[in-house]
């Protein structure tokens, strides 16, 4: 045999070792702990969301999957570390509304892009936004609202969970439709929002229904609207936007499961069915009623398609109102 002929299965037999070194690392994946990053502190929605998938996703996966927190810039900057990451599968994170549609929509100076620059995998939870307000102003519905609003000597305002937040920007949305003018109070995060209102400085808020359900439970706040395709098996008696005349006007924080671009596929259809056998055991369906949160059971194409539209509505609301942070 030449040495030419020697140099070829040579070569050949190295290809091949490489390509059965490759397939047999892909097919091993997961090997070692992976990291979810949650774009926000501890204790909120994202927070307990992820930390439910990461506990039971451990199981199904066979590798531990390690929380961190990432809070700053509305999950802005978690979303830049993620989208920078290698797409191998060991760096996920806690996408959603606020990371993915509201937050590159209001600021244009975001770094990323929320479609092109992630694989989104697979819905985890969210939660729907309820509008409410102080006892002490005797309102029981919308049009109470809109009644107080239009009086010559009113001076309303309301207060939300920040400047171009999903919360600011539903209600935003709100006050466009029915044409009122009520200042808007942006506090950081919902504990002080809530506190606002329930000491009356700020007659009311919107901000998530679980947030605001033990002071429902309380009568310390009157629950006003929910802004939901239906009412919540919870609270039955509270109504929709829809119902009080704004079918517009609907609208939450969701949170899924994301990666950087170019997350395999195997990978991508690996996690998807996790997630959603996950989201179906009876114990975190337990945890999800109990916390009143809600979910979705869609598969890998489904889900991002359901992603774009969610994504392109949310810049649409954006662009309407021409809220913008600089």
């Amino acid at each position: 045999m030449s040495s030419r002929h020697k140099l070829c299965r040579a070569l050949a037999l190295l290809v091949l070792l490489s390509i059965s070194t490759a397939a047999h690392a892909q097919q091993a994946w997961p090997s070692r702990s992976i990291r979810l990053i949650v774009p926000y502190d501890v204790g909120g929605i994202a927070d307990r969301l992820g930390r439910i998938v990461a506990d039971k996703l451990s199981e199904q996966l066979g590798q531990r999957l390690i929380v961190e927190n990432r809070g700053g810039s509305a999950g802005l900057l978690a979303a830049v570390l993620v989208a920078r990451a290698p797409a191998d599968g060991y760096t996920l994170m806690v996408g959603g509304t606020g990371p993915h549609a509201t937050g590159p929509a209001t600021n244009r100076n975001a770094g990323y892009d929320p479609l092109k620059d992630f694989t989104h995998i697979a819905m985890i939870g969210g939660d729907v936004f309820l509008l409410a307000s102080s006892p002490a102003r005797g309102w029981r519905s919308l049009a109470d609202v809109i009644g107080a609003a239009k009086r010559p000597e009113a001076k309303l305002d309301f207060g939300s969970t920040g400047n171009a937040t999903p919360t600011h920007l539903v209600m935003e949305g709100f006050l466009a439709t029915a044409g009122l003018k009520i200042a808007h109070i942006p506090y950081k995060g919902g504990g002080p929002a809530i506190q606002a209102s329930l000491g009356d400085h700020t007659p009311m808020l919107l901000i998530t229904l679980s947030s605001l359900a033990p002071h429902i439970v309380s009568g310390r706040l009157t629950p006003l609207a929910l802004a939901a395709a239906q009412r919540h098996p919870a609270f039955p008696s509270v109504p929709t936007f829809a119902e009080q005349g704004y079918p517009d006007v609907d609208g939450g924080t969701l949170f899924w499961l994301s990666a950087p671009a170019g997350l395999p596929a195997e990978i991508v259809t690996r996690l998807n069915t996790d997630v959603r056998a996950v989201l179906k055991r009876d114990d975190v369906k337990a945890l999800f009623e109990k916390q009143l949160l809600v979910s979705a059971d869609d598969n890998v194409d489904r889900f991002q398609a359901f992603v774009s539209r969610h994504v392109s509505g949310w810049s649409d609301l954006v662009k309407r109102l021409d809220i913008k942070l600089e």
